[in-house]
């Protein structure tokens, strides 16, 4: 696996810092993702991210459907709705 320079990332933290800060609160929530294979995901998405890589496109579309499904997993609603 290749990193990024500093400058790459600089640029990340720029550009997707309040993702990097989402992405660490859900790794964070040991009731959300039991099962270890979405979570690996997670992982390695959090990891591109803070390593400096290039993030292309259909990486930042997961990232922002993690951070949607996270948000719709704590409302209130949707939690009874499970129940």
């Amino acid at each position: 696996m290749s990193y990024g320079t500093d400058k790459q990332v600089k640029e990340n933290q720029k550009l997707f810092g309040r993702r990097i800060e989402q992405l660490d609160h859900i790794l964070k929530d040991n009731t959300f993702l039991v099962d270890g294979g979405y979570r690996e995901f997670i992982v390695s998405m959090y990891k591109a991210l803070v390593s400096g890589r290039r993030i292309t496109p259909k990486m930042e579309s997961s990232i922002t459907k993690i951070v949607k499904s996270y948000a719709k997993y704590i409302n209130p609603e949707h939690q009874k709705s499970r129940l």
